[in-house]
């Protein structure tokens, strides 16, 4: 992966960082928010596309991670403390294992 773009705003009182990385197959996204005291506790899958398949749970280091499929797209989201992160891109659900397992 090359990373292609990265930014990091203030955005509606929370902190955004966003990385694109170019792929042979396509792209891939990494997006970290800090959610301020006002946004609920859960994450908000409505916001999340994906298609008809159940939504797997992966657990790592106690922290629960959802991962689901939209289109070509393999994507995870989880939530540990104020922080949300999601990745998601044309990689193999092997793929995002592996760099679920590599953050701890």
């Amino acid at each position: 992966a090359i990373l292609d773009n990265i930014s990091v705003q203030e955005e509606e009182g929370h902190l955004l960082i966003y990385a694109v990385y170019k792929l042979p197959g396509g792209n891939m996204f990494i997006t970290i928010r800090n959610k301020t005291e006002n946004i609920q506790d859960t994450i908000p899958f409505s916001e999340i596309e994906k298609n008809d398949e159940e939504v797997l749970s992966y657990w790592k280091n106690g922290i629960e991670h959802h991962i689901m499929v939209d289109v070509e797209q393999v994507k995870a989201i989880w939530q540990v403390q104020e922080w949300e992160c999601y990745i998601a891109g044309n990689i193999s659900y092997e793929e995002l294992i592996a760099m679920i397992d590599s953050i701890y």
